[in-house]
């Protein structure tokens, strides 16, 4: 018996000294990734000063080294980094999420129903498993596991990057990935308890099983095309113009653009509606800005942080982003002086009125574009606050891999300031016209087109008068 008790206290000190050692060991990891993160985003990362002060961000950085001080899980550890880095306000400066969702929440119980978030409400879209009726398509739900939707948004909000105090970015990243966040920062969950809005307008508690869906939901961001998109109507004398997402400025996109402004000016169209919601951004437009001006004038300014050359902790050494940034150090001497981009008049000349579309996707360049042509061509903006930013962003991409968590870290070491006055504002550009999209999301009707027809009809008719 002496011997069995013997070997069991052997045993228990090994094992207590075995937790200990890997305990040790996973603060030491890191407290290591945390070194390269806090070195890497000190020197290649333009955007930390945009919305705080030195010691704002130092205080964020302190923090984040405090809770990596103790054992911390691999999803926790992507919470607090996350934290940190929505404190930025930098939309380009971004956790990259997508090995997160594969990695810990692919399989995961859910609601027997997708959700979809817009206008700030959040509704039941498709029924998961088939043959869920208890409630209908587009029912409201006001809470979930008694936190009311608004309560969870502001809770969420902490954790997304976005530029400034801009919020319509934050509401559209998770229009379609509201339950994604809430397992991400809830965790799991067996059953819910929600409330809801009947059709008699009285408010439902009910409670759910969670299930696990037969179908894998994707994590949907803003959609990609590659082609532009013009229409002429001269009934109506206008026209709408949809840019490619991204934003090209290549030889074939510039003679798609001049033979619409011909088009336009042989036409005699008054009106040209620019629809840029959805477009999260890509390359200057200062070709298309060339058709609303009669003189030069400055697009943007451009400057590179003075980095240290990315090192083996970054992912595509060689890409066309990183040959970008080399090609702009040489230009700029190393961030010591500052670049301009141009907008040079085109023609034929468009002398119109100009409306643009707007919404919290439309980010980084398109955001610039809006921001320009309200400023320099008078441009009547329509919808939701632009996602990006008014004045600046950054931009780069560089994907910084830390050792080892293998986490994932968008950093931008270029920044790009319009060429606009600088006001208190500190989020995106604010609609001449704000109109939000119908809570319909599947509905045909387009409420913030059909608001700039009716600006449109409204102002020829006072002309004929």
């Amino acid at each position: 018996m002496k011997i069995i008790l013997l070997f069991l206290s052997i045993l228990l000190a090994f094992f207590s000294f075995s937790q200990k050692k890997d305990t040790k060991s996973s603060v030491k990891n890191q407290l290591k990734d945390f070194k390269v993160f806090k070195t890497e985003i000190l020197s290649n990362s333009a955007g930390i000063y945009f919305y705080n002060t030195k010691e704002q961000f130092q205080s964020s950085l302190d923090s984040l080294e405090k809770s990596l001080s103790y054992p911390q899980s691999e999803i926790d550890i992507y919470k607090i980094y996350s934290k940190c880095v929505a404190k930025i306000h930098c939309g380009h400066t971004i956790i990259i999420i997508k090995d997160m969702y594969d990695k810990f929440l692919k399989s995961r119980s859910t609601l027997p129903f997708e959700v979809h978030y817009i206008n700030n409400k959040l509704f039941i879209k498709n029924d998961f498993i088939g043959s869920f009726t208890q409630l209908l398509n587009h029912t409201e739900i006001t809470s979930i596991n008694g936190e009311s939707i608004p309560e969870l948004t502001t809770y969420f909000s902490q954790y997304i990057s976005s530029d400034g105090n801009n919020t319509t970015h934050i509401n559209e990243r998770l229009e379609f990935k509201f339950m994604f966040y809430y397992y991400f920062l809830k965790n799991q969950q067996t059953q819910f308890t929600i409330e809801y809005i009947s059709e008699r307008k009285d408010t439902i508690k009910t409670t759910l099983a969670a299930i696990f869906p037969k179908k894998e939901s994707t994590i949907k961001e803003s959609d990609y095309f590659n082609s532009i998109e013009r229409q002429i109507d001269t009934l109506n004398n206008r026209a709408k113009l949809i840019l490619p997402n991204p934003l090209p400025r290549n030889n074939t996109y510039k003679l798609q653009l001049d033979t619409f402004f011909v088009y336009l000016d042989q036409y005699s169209i008054k009106n040209l509606i620019i629809d840029l919601r959805g477009n999260t951004g890509g390359l200057s437009q200062q070709y298309l800005t060339g058709f609303f001006c009669d003189s030069n004038y400055t697009y943007e300014y451009r400057t590179l942080k003075e980095m240290r050359k990315p090192n083996h902790y970054y992912q595509k050494p060689f890409d066309a982003q990183r040959l970008s940034i080399f090609c702009t150090r040489i230009a700029t001497r190393n961030g010591r002086t500052t670049t301009t981009k141009e907008s040079e008049p085109n023609y034929p000349q468009f002398k119109g009125n100009i409306y643009i579309l707007t919404d919290g996707w439309t980010f980084s360049a398109a955001s610039n574009l809006t921001s320009i042509l309200k400023q320099h061509s008078g441009a009547i903006t329509v919808g939701e606050e632009t996602g990006g930013s008014y004045l600046q962003c950054s931009s780069g991409n560089l994907i910084l891999k830390l050792p080892k968590s293998k986490m994932q870290i968008k950093l931008n070491p270029m920044k790009y300031v319009n060429s606009v006055p600088v006001t208190e504002h500190k989020g995106g550009v604010i609609p001449t016209y704000t109109v939000k999209p119908s809570d319909k999301w599947d509905s045909d009707e387009d409420l913030q087109l059909q608001f700039v027809y009716d600006l449109i009809n409204h102002s020829q008719s006072s002309i004929i008068k």
